[in-house]
């Protein structure tokens, strides 16, 4: 009961750890969807200004009216590309609004992230050092230990009950008549 008892325990952090973890990568999916937004709405206003340019520069004999076609397709290549960070950026939403089990009332708000993109590299004495404290924080380790001595008790239990019974009993009966305890005993 007590090895159960800290499995159910381990598992529970296990479980925990994920919900957050799943949670966490939700968000940051959507922290990349909006940039990736913003990098092809930027990407487009740049292919209008070429297209713009190609205008230009073909009304003033300087390229040819063929240059205009390329940047047009470049133009609607960018277009469909800000079509399709828009869907990125509904399908991130949705992902988080599950994983935070947001009520369905609510789905039409958007959700803005608050935390921006750092990068803080951190200085590692040691591998072994970095290994025996990621081994030290992990649930999944302390569950396996706990899984290795179940089976033990189960393998002691099985050797136990292959061992042979042996039931004694001893029953007696007295019969005697007389005045007093020693000489019913004689």
């Amino acid at each position: 009961a007590k090895i159960a008892s800290e499995q159910e325990r381990h598992q529970l952090a296990i479980t925990a750890a994920n919900v957050v973890q799943q949670t966490e990568a939700a968000y940051w999916d959507v922290v990349l969807a909006l940039y990736s937004y913003d990098v092809t709405v930027k990407s487009q206003k740049l292919a209008e200004d070429t297209v713009s340019l190609t205008r230009r520069q073909i009304a003033a004999g300087m390229a040819p009216k063929t240059d205009l076609t390329g940047a047009e397709n470049t133009l609607a290549q960018r277009k469909v590309a800000v079509l399709g960070a828009t869907a990125a950026i509904e399908q991130a939403w949705d992902a988080l609004r599950t994983a935070i089990n947001l009520p369905r009332d609510q789905w039409n708000r958007p959700l803005l992230p608050t935390e921006h993109p750092q990068f803080k590299p951190r200085v590692v004495t040691s591998a072994e050092a970095a290994l025996e404290t990621a081994l030290a924080h992990r649930p999944e380790i302390a569950q396996s230990a706990l899984d290795l001595q179940a089976s033990s008790l189960a393998v002691r239990k099985a050797k136990n009950d292959a061992l042979p019974q042996i039931d004694l009993g001893l029953n007696g009966s007295l019969y005697g008549q007389d005045n007093s305890y020693g000489g019913s005993l004689r």
